[in-house]
């Protein structure tokens, strides 16, 4: 249902779509020499002799490799040569040619340029160009701000070109000419004309201007040495209505006027600007249409930005959308990771209230779990009660007459290789310790030693032993009384070195009728071992939040329940999502766990999710070593509370420059036609964000809002499954006369 409900909501929207093609073109000689007037679009001849000759093809190709190979050694661009297919003209939706042509990605037709009102393929075209130096401003800067995107201090920076490029919702090609010629010989051409110019200096003032400004232009390039290469750059837009295409145009004069530019509307010659810009044709531009510039002016010009390379579609990831709307198939946990973006999958996750943590933590889930990942959450707040009905998985509550039991001692031997016992061993030396020692000792290198070698001793006894001894902590307890405590004093171990009567009376409260006996002593048949072959098992911890020990050990628990489960489930992914753990890790002895299992979900291919409001919470020095430090993923929803905060946000979570401006545009500048929120995701400083957009039926099944989940609560009992429940409120069955809390009438759905 929810899934069918999520490819409705995205059927058939608008979205764009963007390619960048990069082409080297060898200009002929005379090229150079030749004005727009002289186009081949007006000659007999299309094709120059010197073209189809043997080494010219080859010169090109030598040309083009040297070039590629040094973009790709920057490590910055991928390039791969077009194949003949998408070169050769033909009337095939992968030809470039046949794109150009039709000025679409998808139409296989052949079709006429109408050269009297400059229409193709029946689309009114016109183009905006820049093309001399008047045109450009005074000063030129290679990066500017998306406006929309400002919040404080934090201003998000792009390209010069995205004004004229990703920025416009609507049909463009930017093209963009670089006429890379011999230095030496521009400038020689421009010593000829400032020769020429200063026989002319007395008769005109302006000559006198223009003359000097030749002579600076041609002092700078020989003292720094600079290239200087002539440029062009024009927009091309069409429509079939000829007053949308005006309109369209317009928008992108005003794009150009932001960035200072004076650009000029091609009328006469806007086919001719059309017929040059044909993937190999750009020398056909004409002198008069490029403008002299040196090379780090003339890349101003470039628009680097492009779409996001997530899918629509995919087998791994979450539906969300990018930030113009484009539904993306994101894959948070195994992509990056096979790629070696990160090195882990632990995950920080942090929503103030109100952003929509809940609703994005249970969408995050939905789209895992249907995927056959595997996930236990340790919940405090009844948030994915809906999702786990549905999904068919199992709700555990804390009930104080029938509390919760867990067994860290007790694993199937023979389903473990010798590395997972021995990770096995560390687990019960971890949570042993972090029982152990109050909150604010030290354990000290021979307190660890001495709780390993109990460890071990109690795991070789379990084997000696001639009759069958369950695991359990009661057995364990018993054999440290009986034989460890005792050994330990013949062979007279020092207090200073590990204190075992302070382990003793500390550890007491879990053995057999004391206080917490019944924690750590589940039987082989305890429903709990049954919860190892669940994919989804959600432990409601409301009950004893306000219960600062048992919150806390019960949470170790099922965190070594986890890491049994890690070991033992080979599904495709398994996570355990931990909400409001930053209550806890106050104890050093439950951060010290923590950091412990963090590390054994990098070594089994798992990942810790720690789920949080509020980023004050990750101030303490524990945190940052048992979480932030052990964490390689961080989403993060609206922090625009925090935009006066934001260098102690950017400490607190290790975050770049980049990044926190990244974040801080978080929901400004939204889509006001569109009903989402949007999230920060980073992978080890690659950043993205990305939006939140759910069907109704998604909302239904997400939201925690009081009285929406009252109201379904309502629908669930009136139609008897959640599943109907969630149909019934997205078409509007929750909308009832409040004093009564009667349903419209409706027959009964077929389920």
């Amino acid at each position: 249902m929810l899934g069918r409900s999520n490819e409705r909501h995205f059927a058939e929207r608008d979205c764009l779509h963007h390619r960048c093609l990069l082409f080297i073109t060898r200009p002929l000689a005379i090229s150079a020499r030749k004005k727009s007037s002289q186009s081949s679009l007006l000659s007999p001849r299309l094709v120059p002799r010197e073209v189809t000759e043997p080494g010219y093809g080859q010169g090109l190709k030598e040309a083009a490799s040297q070039f590629i190979a040094t973009l790709e050694e920057s490590g910055l661009v991928k390039a791969r040569r077009l194949t003949e297919e998408e070169i050769d003209y033909q009337p095939t939706s992968k030809s470039i040619y046949q794109n150009y042509f039709t000025l679409s990605l998808s139409d296989e037709s052949l079709t006429d340029i109408e050269l009297k009102d400059f229409r193709v393929n029946g689309a009114y075209c016109g183009v905006t160009a820049v093309s001399e130096l008047n045109q450009f401003p005074a000063q030129l800067e290679s990066s500017t701000m998306i406006k929309k995107y400002r919040t404080g201090s934090h201003n998000l920076p792009s390209s010069l070109g995205y004004k004229v490029g990703m920025s416009l919702p609507f049909d463009h090609i930017y093209n963009q000419i670089f006429y890379v010629d011999d230095t030496k010989k521009l400038l020689k051409q421009l010593e000829a004309e400032t020769n020429r110019m200063t026989s002319f200096s007395l008769k005109s003032s302006q000559n006198v201007f223009n003359l000097n400004l030749k002579l600076e232009f041609i002092k700078k390039a020989t003292e720094t040495g600079s290239n200087v290469i002539r440029v062009h750059a024009n927009v091309l837009t069409w429509h079939t209505d000829q007053e949308k295409m005006i309109k369209q145009r317009s928008a992108i004069r005003a794009g150009f006027a932001s960035m200072n530019f004076s650009p000029r509307q091609a009328v006469s010659d806007a086919a001719v600007l059309y017929w040059s810009c044909i993937p190999g044709n750009a020398a056909e531009i004409g002198q008069d249409n490029l403008a002299m510039c040196f090379a780090e002016e003339g890349s101003c010009l470039l628009s680097w930005e492009g779409s996001y390379r997530d899918q629509p579609f995919g087998k791994l990831g979450v539906k969300l959308t990018d930030r113009l709307g484009t539904p993306r198939n994101v894959d948070i946990f195994m992509a990056p990771y096979d790629s070696g973006v990160i090195d882990n999958r632990n995950t920080v996750f942090v929503g103030p209230s109100g952003s929509g943590k809940s609703v994005l933590m249970n969408l995050l889930l939905y789209y895992l779990l249907e995927q056959k990942s595997h996930a236990i959450m340790v919940d405090t707040g009844n948030s994915y009660r809906r999702l786990c009905a549905l999904l068919g998985g199992v709700y555990v509550s804390f009930d104080r007459e029938q509390p919760l039991s867990f067994n860290p001692f007790y694993w199937e031997a023979d389903k473990l290789s010798p590395e997972e016992i021995s990770d096995s061993k560390e687990n019960v030396k971890e949570l042993l310790i972090s029982l152990w020692k109050k909150e604010t000792d030290r354990v000290t290198k021979s307190e660890e030693v001495g709780i390993e070698n109990l460890v071990h001793a109690y795991y070789e006894h379990l084997e000696t032993s001639q009759h069958y001894i369950y695991p359990c902590f009661d057995s364990f307890f018993d054999f440290f009384l009986a034989q460890f405590l005792p050994q330990a004093q013949q062979n007279h171990i020092r207090e200073q070195d590990i204190d075992l009567q302070n382990f003793r009376f500390v550890m007491t409260r879990f053995y057999k009728d004391n206080y917490l006996g019944y924690l750590l002593n589940a039987g082989p048949d305890n429903p709990i071992n049954r919860l190892l072959d669940e994919p989804f098992v959600v432990f409601e911890m409301d009950s004893i939040k306000n219960n600062p020990t048992l919150q806390t050990v019960t949470t170790m628990a099922i965190m070594t329940l986890y890491v049994r489960k890690l070991m033992r489930q080979k599904s495709i992914f398994n996570m355990l999502v931990i909400e409001e753990a930053w209550r806890m890790v106050g104890d050093p002895r439950f951060a010290v766990f923590l950091k412990w299992v963090s590390k054994t979900c990098r070594k089994h291919h798992g990942a810790l999710v720690t789920v949080t409001q509020e980023p004050e919470n990750l101030q303490s020095a524990i945190v940052q070593e048992a979480i932030i430090k052990n964490s390689a993923i961080k989403i993060l929803l609206d922090f625009s509370q925090y935009k006066n905060q934001s260098t102690k946000v950017q400490e607190v979570l290790g975050l770049s420059n980049e990044e926190t401006a990244l974040l801080m545009s978080v929901n400004r500048g939204r889509d006001a036609h569109r009903n989402y929120k949007e999230v920060f995701i980073s992978w080890n400083g690659y950043a993205k964000v990305y939006g939140t957009e759910l069907s109704r039926e998604s909302y239904a099944a997400y939201t925690t809002k009081k009285d929406e989940v009252l109201a379904i609560e309502r629908l669930r009992h009136q139609y008897g499954s959640y599943e109907r429940a969630i149909t019934a409120f997205s078409r509007g069955d929750h909308l009832i006369d409040s004093r009564t809390h009667t349903a419209p009438l409706r027959l009964p759905l077929i389920h």
